[in-house]
């Protein structure tokens, strides 16, 4: 736990959120068919910043 820690700035993390979500989840269906954008218009108010 002790000793030098070497701070690597360039060392970099992945993630691929598609990794997270089975191919034929439940949730991918409703990706396909589901268009988002009303969303984000009817929950703006609930943000302190505007999109």
């Amino acid at each position: 736990m002790q000793g030098l820690h070497v701070f690597e700035p360039r060392t970099r993390t992945i993630i691929d959120l598609e990794s997270f979500v089975p191919e034929h989840h439940f949730l991918r269906q409703i990706d396909r068919i589901v268009e988002p954008a009303f969303i984000r218009k009817l929950t703006t108010s609930c943000y302190a910043g505007e999109f």
